[in-house]
């Protein structure tokens, strides 16, 4: 019995010596596209709830404080556009990654600040009142805010080769504080992505 429970003590041991994702010192770049096939944005203004899709790009970047735990950084932009309205949404995240026994699973954490730019345009025609004359015309109105959330978000990186794998994962994004034109509003961005990661350990390294 005793034999055995070191056999399978071994076993356990190998499994989680083997189930590393990332060494220290590893520096990995991690593109990635946003939203492809599902996604959510809820967004909530004077007591209405709205909500709409996105398509977007994010580049992340990340080293490898020690075996399976790496800190993140990086940029991304989405939009969006429905009904004469566009919005543009550039961001930019820090935060940190976790791999998990499973090889290639983690889960990671990153508080995010973004800018966001809302164009609308409209379109007016009628009668003058004064000599009945028609007129018909559109304008435009561009608007301006910011906000700071914080985004959990869990995936899987499928390793092809030693250095590159293919990344889906799934984000929540939840706004602490978002203000277009002054206004609060509440907002929430579920996310399913695609992405990839490259190492770049064979190329560069901070361990010694």
């Amino acid at each position: 019995m005793k034999r055995l429970s070191l056999a399978l003590a071994g076993c356990l041991i190998a499994m989680v010596a083997s189930a590393q994702t990332l060494k220290e010192g590893t520096v990995f770049i991690n593109p990635s596209l946003t939203n492809l096939g599902f996604n959510s944005i809820s967004v909530k203004a004077s007591d209405e709830t709205s909500s709409t899709s996105r398509l977007g790009l994010q580049a992340r970047a990340g080293y490898a404080l020690m075996d399976d735990l790496a800190i993140m950084a990086g940029l991304g932009y989405q939009s969006v556009s429905a009904e004469g309205t566009s919005v543009g949404f550039f961001n930019i995240a820090a935060g940190a990654r976790k791999y998990f026994l499973v090889p290639g699973l983690y889960g990671g954490a990153n508080l995010v600040y973004g800018t966001v730019n809302v164009n609308s345009k409209s379109s007016y025609n009628g009668y003058d009142d004064d000599d009945f004359d028609y007129y018909a015309g559109s304008g435009s109105n561009s608007t301006n805010g910011n906000t700071l959330g914080i985004e959990v978000n869990a995936g899987y990186s499928y390793f092809l080769s030693k250095h590159f794998a293919v990344e889906p994962s799934v984000s929540y994004m939840y706004g602490l504080s978002t203000k277009v034109s002054g206004q609060k509003i509440g907002l929430s961005v579920f996310s399913v992505n695609i992405g990839f990661i490259y190492k770049l350990d064979n190329v560069i390294s901070f361990k010694k």
